[in-house]
């Protein structure tokens, strides 16, 4: 699956606008318009929390280690899915990309020159962004 950053955006502002400073699967299928019994949504989902949670952008809230090693999505070989619900946080690192994806002019900005979004992009969203700002006061 390729990586559709307005959707990393939508997924962060949905974390950032939540009411609490945690948020289950079950209600990120909700808030998403996403079904949690549809294969195809599961993969979704599942396709970008690990891709949030791979860059340091939202973390497992648990204490279990074992919560942490799979994000609570189980792939059988028949294409099953086994969904256990698990509760995300948005991190620092999550705030201050999103940050910079609201702000239309930086953001406008760094789409341009990340050209192709990968997953290594991601990472770089925040020091262009910088160098923008850091170029723009010395003007």
């Amino acid at each position: 699956m390729k990586i559709d950053i307005e959707v990393v955006k939508n997924y962060l502002t949905v974390f950032q606008e939540y009411d609490s400073p945690v948020i289950s699967t079950y209600e990120l299928f909700k808030l998403l318009g996403l079904d949690y019994q549809k294969n195809d949504d599961i993969k979704m989902l599942y396709h970008y929390l690990k891709i949030l949670y791979d860059q340091d952008l939202i973390d497992i809230e648990s204490t279990k280690a074992e919560d942490k090693q799979t994000l609570g999505f189980s792939f059988s070989h028949s294409g099953r899915v086994i969904l256990v619900s698990r509760q995300f946080r948005l991190t620092n690192e999550g705030h201050k990309t999103l940050e910079i994806m609201l702000q239309s002019k930086i953001w406008n900005f760094t789409k341009s020159q990340l050209g192709t979004i990968g997953v290594e992009s991601i990472k770089q969203i925040p020091t262009i962004a910088l160098a923008l700002i850091k170029h723009q006061l010395s003007i």
